[in-house]
């Protein structure tokens, strides 16, 4: 196996991923919710080498630095209704590719598949990649859970951002507002609603399960980490809050 899944940053202050090895494919970024100079970095001022990058959804955290690697000539793909929401983007931008839940499409030779993700801005999207090499990603966050099964994984890189009891009691003491524990319920995927939906998909071929977005408050990364290993059987990581200061799997 020969894909590399590397967390640039992931929480709610800026998510970013970049995806590289897949035989002759350059590599991708899965999002880009940072500060553009931050992913310079983090990427070692290689943008030119990129072949795109996808973009879940609307949100500031994540496509913050689209427009900045538009302007450098690298295409970013996104559902219509993102591009219609997305801040400092110009309509039209031909920059700016649109894609359709469910519909395939191909970046240089990466082929990936589109699917819708339950969140609270519309045309949020998860994204299935497939490599040349015949791996297969499976790359889905800020999404409540998912009505989708999944064959031929091969990697899986999936939000946990909360434990349903360390959640309610946070809101018990006052430490979250409890309308801000009803909007993350809808919006993001608990432990519990992950580990359901790995014990509804065919995990055989999988070889590393990546856990992201984990909140800072209602979540516990080692423990998570653990859950999921046992309920799977596969190696687990925590994507790191910022790789740029952390080692990864740190959070």
């Amino acid at each position: 196996m020969s894909l590399t899944f590397l967390s640039l940053a992931s929480s709610s202050a800026g998510c970013a991923y970049h995806l590289s090895g897949g035989g002759s494919a350059r590599p991708l970024l899965l999002d880009c919710g940072l500060r553009f100079a931050e992913i310079q970095k983090a990427i070692k001022f290689k943008i030119s080498e990129l072949a795109g990058c996808v973009v879940t959804h609307s949100h500031g955290d994540h496509i913050r630095a689209a427009p900045n690697l538009m302007s450098l000539g690298i295409d970013c793909y996104a559902s219509a209704e993102t591009w219609r929401q997305a801040p400092k983007v110009v309509p039209g931008h031909h920059r700016a590719k649109v894609v359709t839940a469910r519909v395939p499409f191909s970046v240089a030779d990466w082929t990936i598949l589109p699917f819708e993700a339950i969140h609270d801005v519309p045309g949020s999207l998860g994204f299935q990649i497939d490599a040349p090499s015949g791996e297969r990603l499976l790359y889905l966050t800020d999404s409540a859970y998912t009505p989708f099964k999944f064959e031929g994984l091969t990697h899986i890189c999936i939000e946990a951002n909360f434990s349903t009891e360390l959640i309610r009691d946070n809101a018990t003491v006052g430490s979250i507002h409890r309308d801000r524990m009803r909007r993350t319920y809808k919006t993001h995927m608990s432990i519990e609603r992950l580990i359901e939906m790995l014990k509804a998909n065919d995990l055989s071929k999988v070889v590393e399960i990546h856990l992201l977005h984990l909140s800072a408050q209602n979540s516990d990364a080692e423990g998570f980490k653990s859950l999921v290993q046992r309920a799977t059987g596969k190696p687990v990581y925590v994507a790191a809050e910022r790789s740029l200061t952390q080692p990864q799997g740190a959070n």
